[in-house]
């Protein structure tokens, strides 16, 4: 069966990729191996299952090395002491690797015939439906797609489907599956662009969109945390629907729309996410919804509004929304407890943490009776409750948090948005902490990660590059913090609006830049366009428009202003009892240094 596999056909050689320039370090570990290798020929004999493994070893090195003719003979010569020791486990191995090496070389149709022998030594083995089979399958629909023919790309993916349906039921999340759909996009995609195969089988083309396949590529894609690419999907089949489908449901129209704006949400275009809420919400008004409709669509837009920063509205929403919730389900039921979450996260960011809290615990105690400890809910529910403890003294928080994130990392993978999400509150805990080194560093990998799904002009990527600014504000580095905060800045612009409380903070530490630069009178200016979106925003006595008074009464003190500056700062410590805030907050310990410093300052003066 693998004779075809083994022949090396004439004309390969002068196919194969030059030989680039190897490693030294590479060398070394091959020239060694083979001498290890003819050792063991002369201990062992020729025909030893020890000799294939060695060969299979120096076939990876030599392949790593870019010798790839040579890395081929290797694996031939293994697989015929393979063939005469009749493993074909190992065999099927070996004929991966020789598949791999030929596609790197674009030896397609070689590869295709390495595959199919896999297949036949595998189905042997392990039967028809296997996972081994569907990844094989997989592979094969990657070969084809290089060769543009995505016609037989689609039919071996959705065969590997098949064959994992088999083994893990309509299991969509499970890490084969998911996989396999990406694949199955992917060729979608190459396709659409390319105008070939499926768009011209019209029949085959209209009944992949009729199953449901971009709605279930969508969701693979969210569950990996590639958002802008899920959104893709959805609004790929939105548009088909408007242009070719007048006829399709209209309450699944609504759901399709819901699934864009959360997608929306999640990907940072918060105005366009309310658009798709408000057009799924008008269309269930016109079938006659009900008041879970109404309820589900009030979270939803209440969410948007809390990224927008109109925090009053968004509790008005969500409040609403959790009495009509209970009202139809009771007090213990996941709408319930999601609901009472979201206001518990509006509620921490009005300082109001008193009543934050008292949601959040409502939340987590009915999310673990429904859920148990390591659910996603139940997780992100603990971080909320972890970030008001530190705000309120708590210590080992950062601990908490990692223990957290490392369920997070079981349950999602190592690298995910969620994750992402997780190590910016780690910094932002240990910023807190006063651990700055150790912030900027956990920060910077929280950026790195989120920026595989999300890019770079995603609000919380602002956020992450704003913590880092703000340490580098107290190492007093003002002219490097200060770019950083203008590239945040029109982030937060752009994603938020232009009266965002969280732009009102950028401004705050813009002037905190300018002042420590000595540009006094734009930082004055800085503080006051600042001063009034906060207020605006959140009103007179809010934490962040007490940070803006104390930085603006350190400016005073730059100029030796000192009663002024007594009198900003005092104002802002006012602000900072007024919310209940711990007296051990890094806030109240700095305010209250800069006023014993008045104090000396202006001793020294007189």
């Amino acid at each position: 069966d693998v004779n075809s596999a083994m022949w090396t056909p004439p004309s390969m050689l002068s196919l194969s990729t030059k030989r680039r320039n190897g490693s030294p370090k590479i060398q070394i570990r091959i020239d060694s191996l083979e001498g290890s290798l003819e050792v063991q020929k002369t201990e062992l004999g020729y025909y030893h299952a020890t000799i294939a493994t060695s060969l299979v070893h120096l076939a990876l090195l030599r392949a790593e090395n870019g010798d790839t003719d040579t890395a081929i003979d290797s694996i031939l010569e293994a697989l015929r002491i393979q063939k005469e020791l009749r493993d074909p486990q190992s065999m099927a191995q070996s004929l991966h690797l020789l598949a791999d090496i030929y596609c790197r070389q674009e030896q397609y149709d070689l590869a295709l015939r390495v595959y199919s022998d896999v297949q036949r030594i595998e189905r042997r083995l392990c039967g028809p439906d296997h996972p081994v089979n569907a990844n094989t399958l997989n592979k094969i629909g990657r070969v084809y797609a290089n060769q543009g023919l995505f016609y037989q790309a689609m039919e071996k993916h959705q065969q590997a489907l098949q064959v994992l349906k088999a083994c893990f039921g309509e299991h969509l999340s499970h890490p084969a599956v998911s996989e396999t759909l990406i694949h199955i996009g992917e060729v979608y995609y190459r396709e659409r662009n390319s105008l070939s195969t499926i768009r011209n089988n019209a029949d085959d083309y209209k009944k992949f969109i009729a199953t449901g396949m971009l709605d279930i590529i969508a969701r693979a894609h969210e569950d990996r945390g590639s958002y802008k690419i899920a959104l893709g999907f959805l609004e790929e089949k939105l548009q088909l629907i408007k242009n070719e489908n007048s006829d399709f449901p209209k309450d699944q129209l609504a759901r399709i729309l819901y699934n864009i704006g959360t997608l929306s949400c999640k990907s940072g275009v918060f105005l366009e996410a309310i658009d798709y809420y408000e057009q799924a919400l008008d269309i269930q008004v016109r079938l006659g919804c009900n008041e879970v409709d109404v309820a589900t669509a009030k979270v939803l837009i209440g969410t948007v509004e809390y990224h927008l920063g109109q925090y009053r509205k968004s509790l008005n929403l969500l409040e609403g929304a959790l009495t009509l919730f209970e009202r139809q389900f009771g007090s213990d039921h996941e709408a319930v407890a999601d609901t009472l979450h979201r206001i518990g996260i509006v509620k921490a960011v009005l300082w109001n943490h008193d009543d934050a809290m008292d949601n959040l615990e409502r939340a987590l105690k009915i999310q673990l009776k429904l859920f148990g400890e390591n659910d996603l809910e139940v997780l992100n529910t603990r971080l909320e409750i972890c970030w008001i403890e530190m705000n309120e003294g708590a210590t080992n928080v950062a601990l908490h948090v990692r223990g957290i994130m490392q369920k997070q990392q079981k349950l999602l993978g190592e690298a995910h948005p969620i994750v992402a999400d997780t190590l910016l509150l780690l910094g932002k805990v240990h910023l807190l902490a006063g651990n700055g080194s150790k912030a900027v560093k956990i920060l910077q990998d929280s950026f790195n990660m989120r920026e595989q799904f999300l890019g770079r002009d995603h609000s919380l990527q602002a956020e992450t590059f704003h913590l880092i600014a703000l340490e580098g504000i107290r190492r007093e580095k003002f002219q490097h913090s200060l770019s950083m905060c203008r590239s945040v800045l029109n982030i937060r612009r752009e994603t938020l609006g232009e009266r965002h409380l969280e732009v009102a903070t950028t401004l705050s530490s813009m002037g905190r830049c300018c002042a420590g630069s000595g540009k006094f009178a734009q930082a004055f200016q800085l503080f006051d366009e600042a001063l009034q979106i906060a207020q605006e925003s959140v009103g007179e006595n809010h934490p962040c428009v007490g940070d803006i008074y104390v930085a603006k009464g350190s400016l005073h003190l730059r100029k030796c202003q000192f009663r002024s500056a007594k009198e900003t700062i005092e104002k802002g410590i006012e602000i900072y009892k007024t919310a209940d805030m711990s007296r051990h907050h890094i806030r109240m310990k700095e305010s209250t240094k800069l006023l014993e410093k008045i104090v000396r300052d202006e001793m020294l003066c007189v």
